[in-house]
């Protein structure tokens, strides 16, 4: 019985690795065919003129790409990393048992050598009854029975530790591949980020680029407002899980999703450099390349998306109506459907499309209205 409740949980174990193990491939495969669909767009636009923005936005869409998937190769390898200790551990208390076991096999085979089956004739023979006959042979029916067992379980202990010694081998191969993919990949991502880097200098230079820049932002809006009105519709017209009060309450406690300099307010704005009026209808946190951005709030992900004038872009439904948008994401954290806990890392900035470098662009809204974030951040 025990030994059946050994290889039922042992068939749970590799079930439920196999499962995270089919996971992560499809989460690295669904990663990679992104990547490959963006360059084969890259390579069809190719054969038509291209926009210089358009370049930089591309360009800054696979940084973003590269990024997420070094990060799933890094979790995947620390997870490669845990079973081949794991392993190791279990080999080595396998093997141990395997040596213990056969060292008794050996005693016990050296000691019927060294007083041979005759002494066993002659213990026979010195019975004084038919009683003691039998509990003799009773006795050592037993020994020759326990001395199968031994030698049958001595044979599946080393059985085991061959098969063992061979999953270690393969998990050390795989992680070989891993880290092998893994430093091409920071070296395509090193890449394509100095490109970036050279594009975006010339963007912020030249007034022609800014003021398309500000164009496709200005159609950013547009999407993320269409998109929350699409949500208000539906939250109408069903079960609110969320509870909106908790949320707004929230008005001028709530903590920042990122510490750092408001280099664009909310509202109307003259531009620094092309001297014209822009609204913006969030605001801009001035932060360093990699810094996470944090849910101010707990909330579901509805939206992760990527958009022009905006990159990486997260949409927290808060409840009752409430709504938080997380622009100019380098990385995402999360997934659409998620929930996420107020403080809980959803993604990190980078050098994306930016004209002032590594920024979050955050929005706060109710309904189809949307509010100044410093008004609600402490």
């Amino acid at each position: 019985m025990g030994r059946l409740l050994k290889i039922g949980l042992g068939i749970f174990i590799l079930v439920n690795v196999m499962n995270v193990s089919s996971q992560e491939r499809r989460s690295l495969q669904k990663v990679r065919s992104e990547i490959q669909q963006l360059e084969a767009d890259l390579r069809a636009k190719e054969d038509r003129e291209k926009t210089f923005l358009e370049q930089v936005e591309d360009i800054d869409r696979e940084v973003g790409l590269r990024q997420k998937l070094l990060q799933e190769l890094e979790a995947q390898r620390q997870d490669q990393q845990r079973r081949i200790n794991e392993t190791e551990s279990s080999l080595r208390k396998a093997t141990d048992s395997y040596r213990n076991l056969k060292e008794l096999v050996v005693r016990r085979m050296v000691s019927i050598y060294k007083r041979g089956r005759i002494a066993d004739w002659e213990a026979l023979f010195s019975v004084r009854s038919l009683n003691q006959a039998a509990v003799w042979l009773k006795y050592q029916k037993r020994i020759m029975e326990n001395d199968r067992r031994n030698l049958r379980l001595l044979q599946e202990k080393e059985t085991a530790v061959h098969a063992q010694m061979q999953d270690l081998e393969r998990e050390l191969e795989k992680k070989e591949h891993l880290i092998l993919e893994k430093k091409t990949e920071t070296e395509k991502l090193e890449e394509k980020k100095s490109s970036r880097k050279k594009y975006l200098h010339q963007v912020r230079q030249d007034k022609k680029l800014i003021l398309e820049k500000l164009q496709r932002t200005r159609l950013a809006y547009k999407e993320i407002e269409g998109r929350i009105s699409r949500e208000e519709q539906k939250r109408k017209t069903s079960v609110d899980g969320m509870e909106g009060s908790r949320f707004a309450a929230l008005e001028g406690k709530m903590d920042w999703p990122m510490r750092g300099k408001v280099v664009s307010k909310y509202g109307r704005q003259k531009h620094p450099v092309l001297k014209t009026w822009t609204e913006n209808l969030g605001i801009d946190i001035q932060a360093d390349e990699g810094d996470a951005v944090r849910a101010v709030g707990r909330g579901k992900v509805k939206w992760v998306t990527w958009q022009r004038g905006m990159g990486n872009l997260v949409l927290l439904d808060h409840g009752g109506g409430y709504y938080t948008v997380y622009g100019h994401l380098e990385v995402v954290l999360v997934d659409s459907g998620d929930i996420v806990e107020g403080g809980e890392v959803i993604g990190r900035v980078g050098d994306r499309q930016s004209l002032h470098g590594p920024i979050l662009h955050f929005q706060v809204w109710n309904g189809t209205a949307h509010y100044n974030p410093e008004t609600w951040l402490r």
